[in-house]
């Protein structure tokens, strides 16, 4: 089971067993005009995938929340899920 595209967390023993392999910790990308890039987020998702990671993180360390709005964030975690889509445990943050 790769993950939960029905929206429902795994339990403490899916969640266990499903952290394993490579795990990509999503940095925030920006435009050249310093927007989050969301389409530069998706492809970075779609490689790692396809290179075999198994778990996407989007956490704050990584995710530069302190220089996002609340609204960015909720953005980046909505294309982040969309782009996973169930096939790795995502893993995210949601503030700073």
């Amino acid at each position: 089971m790769a993950g939960h595209s029905s929206g429902t967390s795994p339990s403490t023993a899916e969640f266990k067993a499903q952290l394993e392999g490579p795990i990509l910790s999503i940095p925030t990308v920006y435009t050249a005009d310093f927007r989050v890039d969301h389409e530069a987020i998706r492809t970075m998702i779609a490689r790692g995938l396809s290179a075999g990671v198994k778990v996407v993180a989007l956490t704050a360390g990584n995710g530069q929340y302190d220089r996002l709005t609340y609204d960015e964030i909720w953005e980046l975690t909505r294309v982040t899920i969309e782009a996973v889509n169930g096939r790795a445990l995502t893993i995210t943050a949601t503030g700073p």
